[in-house]
């Protein structure tokens, strides 16, 4: 288990966001999945020197406070968040690697910000152009039950659910990470973000890819 250093901070939209940067190489962005945090994304690369590895606990995740408003859980804003950071610390251009909803903030970033995107990686995306994908779907219910129930009680909604079974039999895998949602810290404040992402798309229509030159 990596022992994280306490975090650094950037004040940016009323929003105080955790982030750390480590090594001396070239600036490589590490962007975690939704539900998840600085410290998973580092899982996507190994300690080699050549990198600068900036990660970043996105709106409404690990150590960044507050939530903030539900208007603003778009990748149009976690993409300006990310620009903020590297604003912050100085960087013209890095390579921004990202996992399933990491990955789609890259990829926006690589829309509205071209020129701050040096290359992509693009890990497990899990969004296209169109919203509430039949994949995101158990998001938006999962945050539902956390707007019911605490959050003991709507895992066990969930669990109970033949939603949870189905996807249970198809990847144990996938419902272990579905349920981890209800256990994440301040779950119940934080489910806009199940919510809401799952509305947000990338991108528009898949012709907006062609722009797309790294």
């Amino acid at each position: 288990t990596r022992v994280m250093q306490p975090a650094r901070r950037l004040d940016h939209d009323h929003i105080r966001f955790a982030f750390d940067a480590e090594g001396t190489g070239a600036p490589l962005v590490l962007l975690h999945g939704l539900g998840g945090s600085r410290v998973r994304s580092l899982e996507l690369v190994d300690g080699d020197q050549q990198w600068r590895r900036i990660t970043l606990d996105q709106r409404g995740h690990g150590e960044t406070h507050p939530v903030g408003l539900s208007s603003s859980y778009t990748f149009e804003c976690l993409a300006s968040d990310v620009e903020a950071l590297l604003d912050f610390e100085g960087i013209e251009t890095a390579v921004i690697a990202g996992v399933s909803m990491g990955a789609a903030v890259a990829l926006r970033i690589a829309l509205q910000a071209p020129s701050r995107v040096r290359g992509l990686v693009l890990v497990r995306p899990a969004w296209i152009h169109e919203p509430v994908t039949q994949n995101l779907l158990p998001y938006v219910e999962i945050a539902r039950l956390l707007g019911l129930q605490p959050p003991s009680e709507a895992l066990a909604s969930f669990e109970a659910s033949k939603q949870h079974e189905s996807i249970r039999l198809a990847s144990p895998h996938a419902a272990d990470s579905l349920r981890s949602q209800f256990l994440q810290p301040l779950a119940a404040q934080r489910a806009v973000r199940l919510d809401r992402m799952p509305r947000s798309t990338p991108y528009k229509n898949p012709s907006d890819l062609t722009a797309i030159a790294v």
